[in-house]
């Protein structure tokens, strides 16, 4: 199996000219979080990439218009990471694991851009025939997202029964309802999250939301809104996923299984204590916790 089977073939692009806004809107019409950046029709040379993380830190974050900002002030442009059509998707996985990259572009011999390969593509194409590989790349990808909240890995993690206490990132970064999505964007910037968890005020503790990056982008860069606006207008409330610090690691495997969300909030005694993430569970917990099929599906 080579990456030509496995790719999405004519991904959505942008050129570096385009605004921000125009990217945002893309990304909010198609559900994506990445859009190649290339040099035009019919050629589609890349040029580099953005994310929906990279407008909000880099564009939003510095109050930016993002009607007027373009795509190139912005895109990574430097240390571009790509395979070949050709490749084995075994050495697709390699070079994903070793750049820690959870999209890659696939690109010609001649630099045009052919192709778009995510880790969920390959994960879904390899898994049945290599679980181990998936596993293995997908633990080397998540420990690269769990530092964006926490370096230190929890202790209490041989006792027979794992809880979210043990887990969780505790006290992370929030915002106040209050606050401008500016500010957010700015303090996402600064924390190096693509996520905040947002509370009535920072004394209280309360969390009442929480807003993403994808948030950002979708309802105030692709909506033209302005910055200033107010986080409570924009954040995601309801419902909020919590769970409680006694809970055991079952408990958050489920309800994050099933209701298909990547984070949850840790509330103790109506306070926001921590939260926790689908890269803690695949990094923080070790596979005598979590049993193989369940550590598998985990993953995917």
């Amino acid at each position: 199996m080579q990456a030509h089977d496995v790719m999405i073939a004519h991904p959505s692009v942008v050129a570096a000219s385009d605004s921000i806004a125009a990217a945002g809107r893309i990304m909010r019409d198609r559900r994506i979080g990445l859009l190649p950046v290339v040099d035009g029709l019919p050629g589609k040379h890349l040029r580099g990439v953005i994310t929906d993380h990279d407008i909000v830190v880099r564009c939003v974050a510095a109050g930016h218009d993002v009607s007027r900002c373009t795509v190139g002030n912005h895109m990574t442009a430097q240390g571009l990471v790509s395979v070949a059509p050709m490749a084995d998707a075994g050495a697709v996985a390699a070079t994903m694991e070793s750049a820690k990259l959870r999209r890659i572009p696939v690109v010609a011999d001649d630099g045009r851009l052919v192709g778009l390969i995510s880790f969920s593509d390959l994960a879904g194409r390899i898994g049945p025939r290599d679980p181990d590989l998936v596993v293995e790349v997908e633990q080397i990808l998540m420990a690269d997202r769990a530092h964006e909240w926490h370096d230190a890995r929890p202790s209490g993690l041989e006792r027979e029964t794992t809880r979210a206490r043990d887990v969780m990132t505790p006290n992370p970064t929030v915002v106040a309802a209050g606050a401008s999505v500016m500010e957010a964007a700015d303090l996402m910037r600064t924390a190096g999250v693509s996520l905040l968890p947002v509370v009535a005020d920072v004394s209280s503790g309360i969390a009442i939301g929480v807003i993403t990056d994808r948030d950002i982008v979708e309802r105030i860069v692709a909506a033209g809104r302005s910055p200033n606006a107010r986080v409570r207008d924009h954040m995601s409330a309801s419902p909020i996923e919590w769970l409680t610090p006694a809970d055991d690691i079952a408990s958050v495997k489920l309800r994050m299984k099933t209701r298909h969300i990547e984070r949850v909030l840790v509330i103790d005694g109506g306070r926001l204590v921590g939260i926790i993430t689908h890269a803690d569970l695949v990094t923080r917990v070790p596979r005598t916790v979590m049993a193989p099929r369940e550590f598998a599906h985990a993953v995917n």
